[in-house]
């Protein structure tokens, strides 16, 4: 599951760079400290928490289809860690 969350998250980061969203590096370096081990458990708890930023940073309907994709992973995948 961990390797959907990481795909989901280089999806997202790549459409929005292509738009020129600059929230694409928040999506780039969150998968980066995921796959390095820096602090998953943080990481997860910031995506859960992290839907706003398809207000402030203008994400398309696409977009926030994506990322409730992606808290929805994140969100198991937290719950995994605390068992």
């Amino acid at each position: 599951m961990k390797q959907e969350l990481l795909t989901k998250l280089d999806e997202l980061s790549k459409i929005l760079q292509l738009r020129k969203n600059d929230s694409y590096s928040y999506f780039r370096d969150t998968k980066n400290s995921i796959m390095n081990n820096e602090n998953i458990k943080d990481d997860l708890k910031h995506l859960v928490r992290c839907y706003a930023i398809t207000q402030y940073a203008n994400f398309n309907n696409a977009e926030e289809i994506l990322l409730s994709e992606i808290i929805a992973l994140a969100r198991e995948e937290l719950s995994n860690l605390d068992k």
